[in-house]
């Protein structure tokens, strides 16, 4: 029903709108945040984030494909979240507006965990994707973006003790890989 669904989108929009809070917080604070031990189930910080961001998507035009392992795996902090967040906001950046795909699968072995995002997008140029993660840039995104994200998703990888990797072809789409230590 119409009230079910207002609901729905409520109860997303008051997530998303504490989530940007949180982002706020970290923007303004003077130091840098010591990492947390908060446990996070991934599966459902994966979900909660993908939710987000179907409301926002107009028309349902992207689908979202998520694989996840079936036991349980956890983050070392929220985040983590962010750092998604905004990985999957740029596969949706990149899309057309017609139609896209955007795959996010979770896996681990016994040292790491390692979250995959691929979409069918417009991809990013060579001489860009050596840039992500060195220096703070932006590709293509105009005024919407500060070109922070993808150097931030590297910075927190590193720091939880893993990597991010990017393969990425002009229009055929991009992956990542983030991976980050796993939490014994």
């Amino acid at each position: 029903s119409t009230a079910e669904f207002d609901e729905v989108r409520k109860n997303l929009i008051t997530n998303s709108i504490h989530r940007m809070n949180d982002i706020c917080e970290n923007l303004l604070s003077e130091r840098r945040r010591s990492v947390s031990q908060e446990r996070i189930k991934i599966g459902c910080a994966i979900k909660q984030i993908i939710s987000e961001k179907q409301s926002c998507v107009a028309n349902n035009s992207i689908k979202f494909e998520i694989s996840l392992p079936n036991h349980e795996m956890i983050i070392p902090n929220a985040e983590f979240k962010d750092v998604l967040a905004n990985l999957i906001q740029n596969s949706i950046e990149a899309m057309d507006k017609s139609e896209g795909a955007i795959g996010i699968i979770a896996f681990s072995d016994n040292k790491k965990t390692t979250v995959q995002i691929k979409d069918n997008g417009k991809g990013i140029p060579a001489h860009i994707v050596l840039k992500l993660g060195l220096e703070p840039i932006s590709f293509s995104k105009g005024i919407s973006g500060n070109g922070l994200g993808f150097f931030n998703a590297k910075q927190w990888a590193l720091h939880n003790g893993g990597d991010i990797e990017i393969l990425s072809t002009p229009d055929r789409g991009t992956e990542i890989k983030v991976s980050f230590a796993n939490i014994m």
